[in-house]
Protein backbone atom coordinates (compact mmCIF):
# COMPACT_ATOMS: atom_id res chain seq x y z
CA UNK A 1 0.00 0.00 0.00
CA UNK A 2 2.66 2.65 1.00
CA UNK A 3 4.61 1.93 -1.89
CA UNK A 4 1.40 1.50 -4.49
CA UNK A 5 -0.69 4.17 -3.13
CA UNK A 6 0.45 7.94 -3.57
CA UNK A 7 -3.06 9.68 -2.56
CA UNK A 8 -3.69 9.77 1.36
CA UNK A 9 -5.78 7.52 2.65
CA UNK A 10 -7.43 6.43 6.13
CA UNK A 11 -7.03 3.44 8.07
CA UNK A 12 -8.74 2.72 11.76
CA UNK A 13 -8.25 0.84 14.90
CA UNK A 14 -10.65 -0.17 17.70
CA UNK A 15 -9.54 -0.77 21.09
CA UNK A 16 -10.55 -0.21 24.53
CA UNK A 17 -8.34 2.81 26.59
CA UNK A 18 -8.40 2.93 30.31
CA UNK A 19 -9.68 6.35 31.99
CA UNK A 20 -6.05 7.19 32.82
CA UNK A 21 -5.00 6.57 28.58
CA UNK A 22 -7.79 8.33 27.35
CA UNK A 23 -7.37 11.42 29.95
CA UNK A 24 -3.55 11.88 29.09
CA UNK A 25 -4.78 11.49 25.14
CA UNK A 26 -7.22 14.39 25.25
CA UNK A 27 -4.68 16.26 27.16
CA UNK A 28 -2.51 15.91 23.87
CA UNK A 29 -4.66 17.30 21.86
CA UNK A 30 -3.22 19.44 18.44
CA UNK A 31 0.43 17.73 19.78
CA UNK A 32 2.80 15.00 18.53
CA UNK A 33 2.37 11.86 19.64
CA UNK A 34 4.75 8.31 19.19
CA UNK A 35 3.61 4.97 19.47
CA UNK A 36 5.83 2.54 21.49
CA UNK A 37 5.45 -0.55 19.86
CA UNK A 38 3.71 -2.13 16.36
CA UNK A 39 0.39 -0.50 15.15
CA UNK A 40 -2.32 -2.54 13.39
CA UNK A 41 -4.61 -1.09 11.99
CA UNK A 42 -7.46 -1.53 8.93
CA UNK A 43 -8.18 -0.03 5.89
CA UNK A 44 -12.39 -1.02 6.71
CA UNK A 45 -14.47 1.57 9.44
CA UNK A 46 -16.54 -0.92 9.72
CA UNK A 47 -13.93 -3.39 10.66
CA UNK A 48 -12.22 -1.36 13.48
CA UNK A 49 -15.87 -0.71 14.92
CA UNK A 50 -16.53 -4.46 15.24
CA UNK A 51 -13.67 -4.50 17.24
CA UNK A 52 -15.27 -2.24 19.84
CA UNK A 53 -18.61 -3.68 19.32
CA UNK A 54 -18.29 -7.13 19.60
CA UNK A 55 -17.97 -6.52 23.41
CA UNK A 56 -18.70 -4.88 26.41
CA UNK A 57 -15.97 -2.94 27.72
CA UNK A 58 -14.05 -4.12 31.19
CA UNK A 59 -14.96 -1.67 34.09
CA UNK A 60 -12.55 1.47 33.59
CA UNK A 61 -12.48 1.08 30.05
CA UNK A 62 -13.69 2.89 27.18
CA UNK A 63 -14.63 2.05 23.28
CA UNK A 64 -12.15 4.03 21.39
CA UNK A 65 -11.80 4.48 17.35
CA UNK A 66 -8.80 5.73 16.02
CA UNK A 67 -9.03 7.62 12.57
CA UNK A 68 -5.67 8.04 10.99
CA UNK A 69 -4.46 9.90 8.17
CA UNK A 70 -1.29 8.84 5.98
CA UNK A 71 -0.08 11.05 3.35
CA UNK A 72 2.54 8.21 1.53
CA UNK A 73 4.55 10.80 0.14
CA UNK A 74 5.60 11.98 3.73
CA UNK A 75 9.00 10.81 5.15
CA UNK A 76 8.21 8.44 8.51
CA UNK A 77 8.93 5.39 9.47
CA UNK A 78 7.24 2.88 7.46
CA UNK A 79 4.36 1.14 7.44
CA UNK A 80 2.91 -1.88 4.75
CA UNK A 81 -0.19 -3.27 4.01
CA UNK A 82 0.02 -6.49 5.33
CA UNK A 83 -3.09 -8.42 4.37
CA UNK A 84 -1.45 -11.20 2.23
CA UNK A 85 0.41 -12.19 5.10
CA UNK A 86 -2.50 -12.87 6.97
CA UNK A 87 -5.06 -15.10 8.10
CA UNK A 88 -7.67 -12.84 8.11
CA UNK A 89 -7.33 -10.81 4.45
CA UNK A 90 -10.75 -9.18 4.36
CA UNK A 91 -9.39 -7.03 7.43
CA UNK A 92 -6.71 -5.13 5.05
CA UNK A 93 -4.31 -4.86 7.84
CA UNK A 94 -1.66 -1.78 7.70
CA UNK A 95 0.87 -2.04 10.03
CA UNK A 96 2.81 0.91 11.37
CA UNK A 97 6.44 0.16 12.85
CA UNK A 98 7.73 1.15 16.53
CA UNK A 99 8.46 4.36 17.00
CA UNK A 100 5.80 6.15 14.31
CA UNK A 101 4.56 9.84 15.23
CA UNK A 102 1.06 11.13 14.53
CA UNK A 103 -0.21 14.21 15.50
CA UNK A 104 -3.39 14.71 17.34
CA UNK A 105 -5.81 16.66 16.09
CA UNK A 106 -9.45 16.05 17.14
CA UNK A 107 -10.95 13.93 19.89
CA UNK A 108 -14.71 13.58 19.55
CA UNK A 109 -16.75 11.81 22.18
CA UNK A 110 -19.87 10.79 21.26
CA UNK A 111 -23.45 11.26 22.84
CA UNK A 112 -25.04 8.30 22.36
CA UNK A 113 -25.11 4.87 24.45
CA UNK A 114 -22.12 3.99 22.90
CA UNK A 115 -19.89 6.10 24.77
CA UNK A 116 -17.33 5.79 21.86
CA UNK A 117 -14.63 8.14 21.91
CA UNK A 118 -13.39 8.87 18.16
CA UNK A 119 -9.76 9.90 18.16
CA UNK A 120 -7.86 11.27 14.70
CA UNK A 121 -5.03 10.96 14.01
CA UNK A 122 -2.04 12.30 11.26
CA UNK A 123 1.01 10.25 10.22
CA UNK A 124 3.84 12.89 11.32
CA UNK A 125 6.44 13.62 8.29
CA UNK A 126 10.02 12.93 10.16
CA UNK A 127 10.78 16.86 8.84
CA UNK A 128 7.90 18.24 10.48
CA UNK A 129 7.12 19.81 14.22
CA UNK A 130 11.11 19.34 14.74
CA UNK A 131 11.25 15.02 14.39
CA UNK A 132 14.12 15.46 11.90
CA UNK A 133 15.71 17.87 13.87
CA UNK A 134 15.75 15.86 17.29
CA UNK A 135 16.71 12.63 14.90
CA UNK A 136 19.25 14.59 13.77
CA UNK A 137 20.39 15.78 17.01
CA UNK A 138 20.05 12.41 18.84
CA UNK A 139 22.42 10.54 16.00
CA UNK A 140 24.74 13.61 16.25
CA UNK A 141 24.98 13.11 20.56
CA UNK A 142 25.09 9.28 20.37
CA UNK A 143 27.58 9.16 17.39
CA UNK A 144 27.38 6.38 14.64
CA UNK A 145 26.97 3.82 16.69
CA UNK A 146 24.64 4.00 20.03
CA UNK A 147 25.60 1.83 22.67
CA UNK A 148 24.11 1.07 26.11
CA UNK A 149 26.59 3.96 27.71
CA UNK A 150 26.22 6.44 25.00
CA UNK A 151 22.49 6.31 25.84
CA UNK A 152 23.15 7.15 29.32
CA UNK A 153 25.61 9.58 28.64
CA UNK A 154 22.44 10.99 26.59
CA UNK A 155 20.26 11.03 29.43
CA UNK A 156 22.91 12.63 31.28
CA UNK A 157 23.23 15.39 28.83
CA UNK A 158 19.76 15.71 28.59
CA UNK A 159 19.39 16.65 32.14
CA UNK A 160 17.55 13.73 33.36
CA UNK A 161 20.91 13.44 35.09
CA UNK A 162 18.75 10.67 38.06
CA UNK A 163 17.46 8.46 35.20
CA UNK A 164 21.07 8.33 33.68
CA UNK A 165 22.42 7.05 36.98
CA UNK A 166 19.46 4.91 37.43
CA UNK A 167 19.91 3.94 34.01
CA UNK A 168 24.11 3.39 34.19
CA UNK A 169 23.33 1.57 37.39
CA UNK A 170 21.17 -0.71 35.78
CA UNK A 171 23.38 -1.44 32.74
CA UNK A 172 26.63 -2.27 35.24
CA UNK A 173 24.49 -4.91 37.11
CA UNK A 174 23.16 -6.51 34.15
CA UNK A 175 26.80 -6.34 32.27
CA UNK A 176 28.09 -9.45 31.54
CA UNK A 177 31.99 -9.96 31.78
CA UNK A 178 32.07 -8.84 27.79
CA UNK A 179 31.72 -5.63 26.12
CA UNK A 180 28.49 -3.37 26.33
CA UNK A 181 29.60 -1.87 22.78
CA UNK A 182 26.99 -3.95 20.80
CA UNK A 183 24.48 -1.81 19.66
CA UNK A 184 21.26 -1.17 20.49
Amino acid sequence: MASENKSPFRVYRGQFLSEDELAALKKSCGQTISMNSFLSTTASYEIALAFVSAKKPNKGYFPVLFEITVDPSCQSPPFAEVSSFSMFREESEVLFMSGCAFRLSKIESSSDRTNLTKIYLELCDDRENGLKDFSDYMKSQMGSETTLTSLGELLYKMGNRDQAESFLDRVNSERSDSDDTTGL
